[in-house]
């Protein structure tokens, strides 16, 4: 499971998309070309239009106030420059501190995770030792006769305390380790009822119990799953393991009760039990920091874009944006989940579209996206990248499938996402739109299309199959398997 748990956590880091690889280019070499592209274009203007002089000399001799003009431009764009890279090195830094984060936060897992197995090896271990020794006194149980009554030998080799008693509930024979876990001589318990084994509380429930039992005596546990509280002869009381066998002999029916102290098993069972949910605790708060960290990463791509008059790089920010927001709500939703392992992929799919149509404003209120699931349910790997394709997927939609024209039509714009389970781990998702249909040209194999090749590569990670339709719109269809840790 080590192993498992470490190939996991390689294959998400290998997956993961940073938003610093938007922008390697330097800002400020970027605003030196505009400035030069600048002075190149005023001058031709000078030149050509304004005919002000020849091209060179408004290149090489301007007048001193347009001078003065093309280098107050030039040094604002390079002041904008540094400002916007300044930012984008902070967003750098922070990342590269959430990243050292979450793999410090992942490694504590991992150890974690380590120690219980161990823990729980060792539980599961005694609980098969004692589950055989149990189920040999019980063969064995049955064949006792009356005669070994007389004779202590075989009760003292047994490893268990045992107890025979009669129908009337009085102790007949107690062996020694019998005398040594409830701190009695035997002469002190032969003739007394079994009750006085037991805390004074629960003496009158138990008497009724009993007869319960002769009426339909077998060999079984006694009160099973439940905690048996028996009572030394000091007062103190302890949890107990009680197994009971019917034995026919000349006095009547008699009852074999093998006793054994639980209470080093329940204390262990209680470390393991508080492990876990300090496991519980850690993987919540794993899961709200990653989310917490991933809000502030797309605050600052948000916070950038309002600085670029670029089109397309702000594009490029809004869909990083979009992103980074999928995987967010991957953990905001693992982090409300009960069992911690898998999300609702319904409610998911329905809060990523309306985030998607948030995002793309000028859409808002034209675009209708319908969600149609049936009680499916992914772990946070096959989450995060499916809900990557469906970002992917649905932007795509939104952004190329209606243009203006089609809008004012009176068939209403739709995006329908549907998610289907096929087989116990394989599952079908369905991205379509009733738009104007995806171009014959596009070829998903070698389309060079970012979002398309994301759609792609996601896929092969979930070692998934694409079919692409045109009929009526476009429809994608992806089959894959869940990641399995």
């Amino acid at each position: 499971m080590t192993k498992q748990i470490e190939e996991g956590q390689r294959v998400k880091k290998e997956s993961r998309i940073s938003p610093g690889l938007l922008m390697k280019a330097p800002l400020q070499w970027i605003s030196i070309g505009i400035g030069i592209l600048y002075w190149i274009l005023e001058s031709a203007l000078d030149s050509f239009v304004f005919h002000q002089g020849s091209f060179a000399e408004r290149i090489f001799a301007p007048d001193p106030n347009e001078l003065w003009m093309r280098l107050l431009v030039i040094s604002a764009l390079i002041i904008f420059s540094s400002y916007a890279q300044s930012l984008i090195d902070k967003r750098k830094r922070a990342e590269e501190e959430v990243r050292k984060l979450n793999e410090e936060l992942e490694r504590r897992i991992i150890d974690r995770t380590i120690q219980l197995e161990t823990a729980n090896n060792r539980l599961e271990n005694e609980i098969a030792v004692r589950k055989e020794l149990e189920e040999r006194m019980r063969l064995d149980a049955h064949k006792i006769e009356l005669a070994e009554i007389k004779f202590r030998g075989p009760l003292e080799l047994a490893p268990d305390s045992i107890i025979i008693i009669n129908t009337n509930g009085d102790i007949l024979l107690i062996n020694s380790q019998a005398e040594k876990m409830f701190g009695y001589n035997k002469d002190e318990l032969i003739g007394k009822p079994v009750e006085t084994l037991m805390p004074e509380r629960i003496r009158e429930t138990h008497v009724s119990h009993r007869k319960d039992y002769y009426a339909d005596p077998l060999i079984r546990p006694m009160a099973s799953n439940l905690d048996i509280l028996c009572r030394r002869k000091d007062g103190s009381e302890f949890p107990s393991e009680i197994s009971l066998s019917p034995m026919e002999s000349e006095e009547g029916l008699l009852v074999i009760s093998a006793i054994r102290d639980i209470s080093d098993r329940r204390q262990t069972e209680e470390k393991i039990r508080a492990s876990l949910k300090e496991k519980e605790v850690l993987l919540r708060e794993v899961y709200h920091r990653v989310k917490n960290n991933m809000q502030v990463i797309s605050s600052l791509l948000s916070l950038q874009s309002q600085y670029i008059e670029d089109k397309k790089i702000a594009e490029m920010c809004r869909e990083t944006q979009n992103r980074i927001r999928s995987m967010a709500l991957v953990h905001e939703k693992l982090y409300h989940s009960k069992n911690l392992v898998k999300i609702d992929f319904n409610e998911y799919i329905k809060d990523l579209a309306n985030s998607l149509l948030r995002s793309y404003r000028e859409t808002a209120g034209k675009v209708e996206v319908k969600v149609n699931t049936n009680n499916i349910f992914l772990g946070l790997d096959s989450a995060i990248l499916c809900g990557l394709i469906i970002n992917e997927l649905v932007s795509n939609s939104i952004k190329h499938a209606f243009p203006v024209g089609r809008m004012l039509e009176e068939k209403r714009c739709q995006i329908r996402i549907e998610i289907y389970r096929i087989d116990p781990d394989i599952f079908e998702l369905i991205v379509s739109d009733n738009g104007v249909g995806m171009s014959v040209d596009i070829d998903l194999d070698k389309t060079e299309t970012l979002g398309l090749r994301v759609v792609r590569g996601l896929t092969e990670q979930m070692h998934g199959r694409i079919e692409l339709q045109r009929k009526e719109g476009t429809e994608v269809r992806i089959r894959f398997k869940e990641i399995q840790k």
